[in-house]
């Protein structure tokens, strides 16, 4: 019989809610402690702070110590550094065997494994220059969604990586998350889309990478041009396949804003000749599925130093996001 897998060390630059959110996945922790305040100051600086990361992770409310998300295991939480020094003290605690943290982002990926940068709300302006010092040294790394701000900065990381050796990855869980594969896997029922919508969030990038995500994993990829229309309650975006085969052909709506914080309403719908399907895409609990899968694939990467094919997707999500910003800005028919 074979013995335990070594644990893959994991140095974590930023310590925000999907940090935290990740780290409980991965690594042996205290759970009573995801329900525990860190001690209370005002403008604590990510949600986790405030003892909410048990919601998502922790909500059998007669046994607060059983997981109510996968637990993948097999990674070690050694380095942390955030531009809060207090945020990452109380990170590092988190977990059963303390993280040491650093001064500066650059030393996150000495002796490490992986380096996880963790941005949610952010839209991947500086991740470039947070991945370069782990990238240079040949650290695989994953870039929190999204991978970058404009798909020519999100080229350049790539290429960094690949002329370092360094295994990169990047991804929504809405590329993995159940609800959006099980809602993909009925397009047969339409007799073949004509068209498509999602109920998506708002056109930051941290928002928007998850509404086209979601519209590139059930409708598929090769948009071609996309057009934005900005109306009250949030833009209108269109993506135009240009009649590529197996597609839809009169495109994919995305309703930008219309879902709220409640991850409940984002929903999606497909039309075809023999009718139509409708259905929630995401909710609150069963996103932590595609979050575990995400973590596997990256545990993938960090063993057989290989990109994951996904990454493909990511690339190609990330230029439809960059058209879609260009369009806003624009008000004209962007191609991809």
């Amino acid at each position: 019989m074979n013995g335990p897998k070594k644990l893959i060390r994991v140095g974590m630059i930023r310590c925000d809610t999907h940090a935290a959110w990740f780290g409980v996945m991965m690594a042996r922790h205290d759970p009573l402690k995801f329900r525990t305040p860190v001690p209370f100051r005002e403008n604590l600086k990510y949600t986790w702070m405030a003892g909410g990361v048990h919601y998502f992770h922790y909500s059998h409310y007669s046994d607060p110590t059983r997981m109510t998300c996968p637990f993948v295991g097999g990674f070690e939480i050694v380095r942390v550094w955030d531009e809060d020094r207090e945020a990452a003290d109380a990170f590092a605690n988190l977990f059963t065997k303390p993280a040491k943290v650093c001064d500066s982002f650059a030393d996150v990926s000495d002796d490490v494994d992986l380096v996880f940068i963790a941005d949610c709300n952010g839209d991947g302006s500086d991740h470039h220059e947070l991945a370069e010092p782990g990238l240079r040294k040949g650290v695989a790394t994953f870039l929190d969604k999204p991978q970058a701000d404009s798909r020519e900065a999100a080229e350049r990381i790539v290429q960094l990586a690949a002329s370092c050796g360094a295994p990169i990855f990047s991804a929504s869980i809405l590329q993995f998350d159940q609800e959006v594969l099980w809602f993909r896997d009925r397009l047969p029922e339409t007799g073949g889309v004509h068209s498509g919508i999602i109920s998506g969030f708002s056109t930051h990038p941290a928002s928007l990478v998850h509404s086209v995500s979601a519209a590139h994993t059930i409708f598929g990829g090769g948009v071609r041009r996309v057009s934005c229309l900005n109306v009250p309650g949030g833009p209108i975006v269109h993506l135009d396949y240009a009649g590529s085969p197996g597609r839809p052909k009169s495109g994919v709506i995305i309703r930008c804003g219309e879902a709220d914080y409640r991850w409940t309403t984002m929903k999606a719908s497909a039309y075809g000749p023999n009718g139509d399907i409708h259905g929630q895409i995401l909710h609150d609990f069963n996103c932590q599925h595609g979050s575990s899968e995400i973590i596997r694939k990256i545990a993938q990467m960090v063993e057989t130093r290989k990109v994951p094919h996904e990454q493909n997707d990511t690339a190609e999500i990330i230029a439809i996001m960059d058209a879609i910003r260009r369009a806003e800005i624009s008000g004209h028919a962007i191609e991809v």
